[in-house]
Formats: C-alpha cells, structure tokens, sequence
C-alpha cells in the first residue's frame, strides 16, 4: 500500500468508524425520545445486529464480483442513508429502517477495508491491526461528539453520522482501485475452508472479539450503574476499555509480529479474567477501570490477530472469502452475546452469567492452542 493510498484508508477508516460511532449514540436516544420504550430500542439494536450477520453471508460472492474499493464506498453510502433516514421521520418504520441500513453499512465496510488492507504489502496482521486501531478512533470521537451535540438538537448529531459518511464516500472513492478476487473454480465446495484449523482458530478468535463487544455494548454499562456508579464515570470506565483496545491495535500495527497462537491465547485469556472480575469490582471505579483495560487489551488482540491469521493461512484466492467468514463469527457474536447473557442472568444472576458466558466464548480458542502458520 503506497503511503498515498495508506493515508487515503485511514481517513476512511476514521470517518466511517465516527458516523458508527455517532449513530450508536444518537438512535437509541432519539428513539427514546419518540416515545418508543426500552425493551423495543434494543430490539431495535437487534435488527442492526442480524442485518449485519446476514449481509456478510453474501460476502465471499461480492467479493468475487466487486472491487473492494466499490463495497467501502457502498457501506459509507448506506451508512448516511441510515443517518438521512432519521432526519426525514423519527416514525417506527424509519428507525427500523435506518438500523437495516447501519447493519449493511457495518458488514460492508469492515470486510472491504480488511481485504484491502490485507492485499496491499507489508505484514498483514500489521494492515489489519491499523484498521483497527483506526475504526477505534472514530468509535471513541464518535460518541461523545454525538452525545455533545444531541445537548443542542438531534439534527445536529443525525447530520454529523451523514456528514461523517459523505467524507468516507469521498476519502473512499479514491483508494487504490484493486480487482475482485479471482473467481473459484467451478464445483470447488467452499463450506470445508472452516475446517481447517488455523481458520477455524481465526474465526473463534474474531467469536471472542466479537463476544467481548457485545458484553461491553449491552451489560457492562448496566453492571456498573448497578454497582452505584455516576453515569459520568460509567462512560469513562467504558472510554478505557475502548482505549486499551486502539493501544494494542496500534503496537500490534507498529511491532505486529507471529507466533499467533501465542497472541490469540493471550488475549482470550485476558478477555475472560477482565470479564469475570468485573462484576465482583464494580463498585470499585479504579479497579473496575483494570479489569475493563485487561478485556479490553484482550479483545484488541483478538480482533486483529484472528484475521490476521486466517489470512496467511489460506490461498490468495480465498483470502476475501476468509476474511468474510472471520467477519460472520464476528456478527454472530454480537448477535447472540446479549441474547445469552439477558436469558442466563435471569437463571443465575448477571456477574455469574457474564463468567460463563465469557469462558464459552474463549473456549474454543483455548481447546484449538497453537497452530501453524503454513498455508493449509
């Protein structure tokens, strides 16, 4: 990747991850205040969630089909039209439609930009490692500008998601303009790329990444309120892990390196201890800010390593594929974590139910341990 084109994809990257950040702020509470009641909101967040999981099911055949370059422009265009969509009406119809918009948005852009990242030179857990720690930068810009401005009028933040997204549209449009990957040969069966181990390791690794997420997104704010803690400083606890996870996407971008058994184990065990403990230091801000920065860390390791390794363990070919299928396990994590959290809590308590949840999530990475990092 020239510098040039480096410099065009962070700026992608940042204004993209600014409009996601923005919107997961703004329409939850610009639903709330349409009167639409709690319960319906995160449903709401639910229909992004299986948008986003089915979207990337189609995936490895766009990729085939459609340059990169093409699907990264096509995800900040849906994404200001999610944001467009709220400006008109504030009806049920539109939230729901803006959510199916941030889904597609999501899975379109977050594969696109790793394949384009992962095919240009350099080190790929270096490539991918910088999209993370990119996207983190405008997750963490994000909110709080969007939770500043919503202070002054709703449009304001809805027209800073367009905004943001109408510059990763421009930004985007003049990436390096690379070729869809070459097509499969015909009656080659795909469905077994899975089974191979260091893919699977790959995809259970970006599960995890995407577990944690879903753990941070849906309860740790609830776990910390309930431990008696300001909203001022729940939202700085939730900064810190957010920020643990660019520091170890950005070294990992600086210093990237393999083995990547050994990082995967590392940040799977880091996500489980920083999950488990924190509902037992909740009320504790400084050590609550501990456990979230070790899961944090953790997560930020899963999330670049896991596709990191898939990519250098399969044929170029199959690389937009991989990926894509790194991007699934991720969005069904998301998907199904708060799912399984809100039914087990209600079984066995919330801290129990986060520990449990949390060591299923790091199992499989656990049990598969270290692989090689030949093609396979």
């Amino acid at each position: 990747m020239s510098r040039a084109d480096t410099g065009r994809s962070i700026a992608t990257i940042i204004a993209f991850g600014l409009a996601l950040g923005a919107s997961t702020v703004t329409f939850p509470l610009l639903a709330l205040d349409a009167g639409i009641s709690a319960p319906v909101v995160g449903a709401l967040a639910a229909v992004s969630g299986a948008s986003q999981l089915t979207s990337r099911l189609a995936l490895p055949w766009l990729l085939e089909r459609v340059p990169d370059r093409a699907l990264i422009v096509s995800a900040c265009v849906a994404m200001a039209l999610s944001g467009a969509t709220l400006l008109v009406s504030t009806a049920f119809a539109a939230f729901v439609g803006a959510q199916l918009l941030q889904g597609l948005a999501r899975a379109l852009f977050w594969t696109s930009s790793q394949t384009h990242a992962v095919r240009s030179p350099g080190t790929p857990i270096r490539r991918l490692a910088q999209v993370h720690s990119s996207g983190h930068v405008g997750s963490l810009a994000g909110p709080a500008a969007a939770g500043a401005l919503l202070a002054l009028s709703p449009h304001l933040a809805l027209g800073l998601v367009v905004a943001a997204a109408v510059a990763g549209m421009v930004t985007g449009s003049l990436l390096v303009r690379r070729a869809p990957y070459a097509r499969r040969p015909r009656g080659t069966r795909r469905s077994r790329l899975w089974r191979r181990r260091t893919v699977a390791l790959g995809c259970w690794t970006s599960f995890c990444a995407g577990g944690w997420r879903g753990i941070l997104d849906a309860f740790v704010p609830v776990v910390l309120a309930t431990a008696g803690l300001s909203t001022a400083t729940i939202g700085w606890l939730v900064a810190v892990a957010e920020g643990a996870v660019v520091v170890v996407a950005v070294a990992l971008a600086r210093y990237g390196r393999e083995p990547f058994g050994q990082l995967v184990r590392f940040g799977a065990m880091a996500v489980l201890a920083g999950a488990t403990v924190l509902p037992a230091v909740a009320g504790q801000p400084v050590l609550a800010g501990v456990a979230l920065a070790v899961a944090g860390a953790g997560a930020g390791l899963a999330g670049s390593v896991g596709p990191a390794m898939v990519n250098a363990s399969v044929h170029e070919r199959d690389q937009g594929m991989a990926i894509a299928l790194t991007g699934t396990y991720r969005a069904a994590a998301r998907l199904a974590t708060p799912a399984v959290l809100a039914t087990a809590g209600g079984l066995v308590g919330v801290p129990l139910a986060i520990a449990l949840t949390a060591a299923g999530m790091v199992a499989p990475v656990l049990g598969l341990g270290v692989v090689s990092r030949r093609p396979g």
